[in-house]
């Protein structure tokens, strides 16, 4: 069920009047200046290379009683991006290399985790570490940008994806998720685009066509992005690259953008720029490191339920079907980028390029994403 806490839009409230990304980065600025902060130095109310705050506190079990907690020492790491950008794979990736020194937001698609880590998530749970992963930042009231708690100093990721294959595997089917309707007509990329309405009861769920995928109970959740309008599903890419740029100004105080072929082709090199960010104490040697396994890779979740022999073929399909699903997931991925193999027979590239505009154009070159030229 929704929160009774009363939710609105942002669009909406940018309809009336109310300048959405200008409120948010006013609001978190006042926040920073009440804790002293200037521009995007980190508080100092905390030692960023230390493990531990050794801070105590009382939550509540799940049974309700009082339950006091000597230490919560790990450091939440939030990890964001739009659908299929590899979100998945960086947080199995963090938890894998770094264990319960960190406690990773969406913690949902690590099997077992909530369950491990219940009384951590509790007590450092806050609505912005709980907020939606997909929600671009200009979108959401200024609290969904306070991912601190009062044991650390969370750090937020945001993941990017070259926006030619991300367009790709949108435009897919069964891969655009809660954006299906902006990627269903043949000439999708030429059209204006709004995110879904709560109140559509046609979720992309198409196993569970009623499925009602904006009551989550988070006040940073995707129904702070209903029925935003958007020029052309290029735009939405735009627009989060730009948001995760002003990460600081909005009130983010440990951030990174990571590309998610960075992920594929140097997954160690990744790692240790997230660990540089968040301290040397989370150093990984190479001895320690571990890539992530087959049963957690960049593809969509159902692709974990198809089973295929040991020449790559399908010998048993999932209940959500194997679409795209691939035996050696990383192995392709790594060829079709370095290769470029996406680009052999897309005729498209003239217009997609042309539909990305000058701004998201020059987004692409900074990011070294060159099919558009640069």
């Amino acid at each position: 069920m929704v929160s009774s806490w009363k939710l609105l839009s942002a669009c909406t409230i940018a309809a009336s009047g109310v300048q959405v990304e200008e409120s948010s980065l006013i609001q978190s600025t006042n926040l920073r200046k009440e804790l002293g902060q200037t521009s995007d130095e980190v508080p100092v109310m905390h030692d960023l290379a230390s493990d531990a705050f050794p801070w105590k506190a009382s939550v509540s079990d799940k049974h309700g009683a009082s339950l006091l907690q000597e230490e919560f020492s790990a450091t939440p790491v939030k990890v964001v991006g739009l659908f299929n950008t590899g979100t998945n794979y960086l947080q199995v990736l963090l938890d894998k290399n770094l264990g319960k020194k960190v406690l990773i937001f969406p913690y949902d698609i690590i099997e077992g985790y909530r369950e491990a880590r219940e009384d951590e998530i509790m007590a450092q749970a806050n609505e912005c570490l709980d907020g939606w992963k997909h929600v671009l930042p200009r979108y959401q009231p200024g609290f969904c940008h306070d991912c601190n708690t009062d044991y650390a100093v969370a750090a937020v990721l945001g993941v990017i994806r070259n926006p030619i294959t991300w367009l790709q595997s949108m435009s897919k089917p069964h891969r655009a998720y809660d954006l299906t309707s902006c990627f269903e007509k043949s000439d999708w990329a030429d059209k204006s685009c709004s995110w879904p309405s709560c109140t559509d009861k046609q979720s992309w769920d198409f196993n569970d066509p009623d499925k009602e995928w904006c009551e989550m109970t988070s006040k940073c959740s995707q129904r702070t992005m209903e029925n935003c309008q958007f020029e052309n599903p290029a735009d939405i890419w735009i627009q989060n690259v730009q948001d995760y740029e002003k990460f600081g100004e909005f009130g983010f105080w440990k951030h990174d953008i990571v590309r998610y072929e960075d992920i594929v082709l140097d997954t160690k090199g990744v790692l240790d720029n997230v660990t540089s960010l968040l301290g040397n104490s989370f150093h990984v040697s190479d001895d320690d490191f571990q890539e992530v396994t087959e049963s957690a890779n960049p593809q969509p979740l159902r692709c974990n339920d198809c089973i295929f022999d040991a020449a790559g073929h399908l010998v048993k399909e999932g209940p959500k079907g194997c679409d795209d699903c691939l035996p050696d997931p990383h192995s392709t991925a790594v060829r079709v980028i370095s290769n470029q193999e996406y680009l052999e027979g897309f005729d498209e590239l003239d217009h997609w390029c042309k539909q990305m505009g000058s701004v998201g154009r020059a987004l692409m070159c900074k990011y070294e994403y060159n099919d558009c030229g640069c």
